[in-house]
Parts: C-alpha cells; sequence; structure tokens
C-alpha cells in the first residue's frame, strides 16, 4: 500500500472536487465536468486564468480569442446532432491553435492538466488519459468497477446518521483509508503513479469553475429594423431593452 502514498492526496482531491451534475446551470454556472471537452469554457475562467497566472497582455489576448469564438459559439448553442459536435470539434481547434502562441509551455501543460482533472477520479476512465498512463484494458475495467460501486454506495447511503451512530463520526466509506481513491491507487503500479500525477496535475475545485461568460453577438444578421435604426451591443449597454422579432414568408 506504500506505494499509494505519492498520488494519494492527488485523488482525494479528485474524488472531491467534482459536484453533481444534477443541474446543468445552477446558478449561470456551467458544470465543466459534464462536458466532452470544457476547453472553450475553462479558456475563458477566471480562475482558470489565476491558476496559469496569465499577465494582463495574455488576458487580453485571451479574451480577443474568446470573444472571436463566440460569435460561431451562439448559434450553436441550442443545436444537436454530428454536424454541431463537428463544428464544436473545429472551434476547439482553432482555440487551442490560438493559445499556442499566448500561453508559455508551462501554461499549457497545466491547463491540459485542468482540462481532464475536472472529471475528477473518472478522468482515468478516458481514452486519452489511460493511453498516458498506460493502463490495462483490465486496470480499466477494475477502475470503472470501483467508481460503479462507490456511486451505488452515495446513491444507498442515508442523509441523515442512522439510530445510535454519532453525527460527528464521518461514514466508514468516506475515509480516505478505504475509499474508491486508494483503491484506484492500488490498482496502478508506481510508474502509473507517477504518470498519472503528471498528466492529472494538483487537483482543482470544480465546483468553483463554469462561472463565465459568453460575448453577446451584435444584432447585425437582421434583414431589417423596424421603428428603431440598427444598434450595437455597446449602444445597449447598462440599458433595459425589448427586442421584438418578427419573421415573415
Amino acid at each position: 500500500m506504500n506505494r499509494a502514498k505519492p498520488l494519494l492526496p492527488m485523488l482525494v482531491g479528485l474524488a472531491v472536487c467534482l459536484p453533481a451534475a444534477a443541474q446543468h446551470n445552477p446558478n449561470g454556472q456551467i458544470m465543466v465536468g459534464s462536458l466532452a471537452d470544457p476547453y472553450l469554457v475553462l479558456i475563458r475562467d477566471p480562475l482558470v486564468h489565476s491558476e496559469l497566472r496569465l499577465n494582463d497582455q495574455q488576458r487580453s489576448a485571451v479574451r480577443a480569442l474568446t470573444d472571436e469564438l463566440d460569435r460561431s459559439i451562439w448559434p450553436l448553442r441550442n443545436q444537436g446532432g454530428e454536424k454541431a459536435a463537428q463544428a464544436f470539434k473545429d472551434l476547439n481547434s482553432t482555440a487551442e491553435a490560438r493559445m499556442q502562441q499566448i500561453l508559455t509551455a508551462t501554461q499549457r501543460k497545466r491547463l491540459e492538466q485542468l482540462r481532464v482533472s475536472v472529471f475528477g477520479l473518472r478522468a482515468l476512465l478516458r481514452d486519452d488519459v489511460a493511453e498516458k498512463v498506460d493502463l490495462s484494458e483490465q486496470q480499466r475495467t477494475q477502475i470503472r468497477e470501483v467508481l460503479e460501486e462507490a456511486a451505488k454506495s452515495e446513491k444507498t447511503s442515508p442523509q441523515e446518521p442512522n439510530q445510535g451512530q454519532n453525527p460527528k463520526s464521518p461514514a466508514k466509506s468516506k475515509s480516505p483509508s478505504n475509499g474508491p481513491q486508494t483503491r484506484i491507487a492500488a490498482i496502478l503500479s508506481r510508474q502509473q503513479l507517477d504518470k498519472a500525477r503528471d498528466v492529472l496535475g494538483p487537483p482543482v475545485d470544480a465546483s468553483k469553475l463554469g462561472y463565465v461568460r459568453f460575448k453577446v453577438p451584435e444584432l447585425d444578421d437582421a434583414d431589417g429594423w423596424l421603428n428603431s435604426q440598427p444598434v450595437t451591443m455597446s449602444q445597449l449597454q447598462g440599458k433595459v431593452v425589448a427586442l421584438h422579432f418578427w419573421t415573415f414568408g
């Protein structure tokens, strides 16, 4: 069990940092762990900017990039299917290429760590992470079984302490000594633990991520305006505005 110690603090952090994904946008928050790829959200998150220690010039460059991307993101928000998935994939590729020019090598590595660590322990089941950590199929199956068992235990555990149970005593399943993080660490070899530490990096509290903003697109694709001259978003900023949209045909 000694070989589990170097990575155990990180795995403990991964086990507790991911919030439940019952509601997708509570209080305007985007649950990054529920996204297939949270990259487009993370690059605009203020906490990520602090984690990466961006300077003022980098922050301005990232803001210019996200403002540019937002014009393409808005039309995709209510779309689904293969076409939308490919569009988001293309936007990710564009963002990654541009961020390569904005960030240092150290910042890019940390951003990639955040990109996967927001999934908590489930990150180890991702194909890209499993390949980098060199997990075997048997190990992936064992890790999946541990996480499924932990999820079932979480669902069936009582919300209130049982009669006779000390309410101040933590449930046995919550203890790091027998929790999923320790069991998963025991599945991995010393070399795999080192690789996992390098891929995942220090854990991040995903419950604090996702409070991001998207730039509202300009209304410049309309065929015409009635009872008003065309206006820009900068002209409307700070005002309460009611817009009526009409379609003909």
